[in-house]
């Protein structure tokens, strides 16, 4: 089986309980630390999926991994490469997908209650505006877009 590739964009951001998670299912996956300087593959056809943890930063901010990053996202994608995102990962996918990111008017930081029933944490000032690809999974009292999905294979 290929690796799955988590891609880490600081340190304090890493794959924590998922590399768990795929340790126990004996699943391969492999740590591409952009905040050390390691490189965007160029093709998503060597890994089984792509996993984008978060980070302090936004995907509209200028940092030179970004595009090279949304060109993998479309890459896999157009495979039918499973992609998952949290927070900047989640932003990664919208942009490259075609959505549009925004400032939020309220910053989600703590835990939250979004629906349908789940606890999840938030640290986040942006919001995602989506394509018709894509839909909403869940929101909060914090804000409109918790999780999201695109159509085929991203969330």
């Amino acid at each position: 089986m290929k690796p799955i590739a988590i891609f880490r964009h600081t340190k304090t951001e890493g794959p924590g309980y998922f590399a768990t998670f795929l340790d126990l299912h004996s699943i391969p996956w492999q740590l591409i630390a952009i905040d050390q300087g390691e490189a965007v593959p160029d093709y998503a056809d060597t890994f089984s999926g792509l996993c984008l943890m978060g980070g302090p930063m936004s995907v509209n901010d200028p940092l030179p991994w970004i595009e090279s990053l949304c060109a993998l996202i479309r890459d896999a994608d157009a495979r039918g490469i499973p992609v998952i995102g949290h927070c900047l990962g989640g932003q990664l996918i919208s942009k490259a997908l075609g959505g549009r990111i925004t400032r939020s008017p309220v910053k989600e930081i703590g835990w939250g209650k979004p629906a349908p029933k789940s606890t999840t944490a938030h640290a986040d000032g942006c919001t995602m505006l989506l394509t018709q690809a894509m839909w909403r999974l869940f929101s909060s009292g914090m804000a409109r877009l918790s999780a999201f999905r695109q159509a085929r294979n991203a969330f």
